[in-house]
């Protein structure tokens, strides 16, 4: 089983704090604790800052699903009343209201097609 991101960023952690309070030990026994101590907390800040951005992202990316799904909805509307009030003042027989009435039903299908293959499992 594979450490968990939290657990991971624990563990570089602790490595660092480990070899800061050890350092007197380590270093009679020929390992720089300082040096490479210095060179794990920046990479451990490097972890954290870009964590810290990626989250932030995350929450814009969220944020700004919303509002283009908001617009989306909006819009639709905005085109299926005009597509309607254009359908009112034409002429059923017309080749204009013909046209209306192909765009509406290539909406429907797509719908349709959209809800059936939301149904299947893979």
């Amino acid at each position: 089983m594979s450490l968990s991101f939290t657990e991971k960023l624990g563990f570089l952690q602790e490595v660092a704090e480990f070899m800061e309070k050890n350092s007197d030990a380590l270093k009679k026994a020929g390992f720089d604790a300082v040096a490479r101590g210095k060179e794990q907390k920046t990479k451990n800040d490097t972890v954290a800052g870009a964590n810290e951005k990626q989250e932030s992202l995350k929450a814009q990316l969220h944020e700004q699903t919303k509002i283009v799904n908001n617009a989306m909805r909006d819009g639709y509307v905005t085109a299926s009343g005009n597509l309607d009030a254009m359908a009112g003042v034409l002429s059923k027989d017309s080749e204009t209201s013909k046209v209306l009435r192909r765009l509406r039903s290539k909406v429907r299908q797509a719908s349709r097609q959209q809800s059936a293959s939301d149904g299947i499992t893979k």
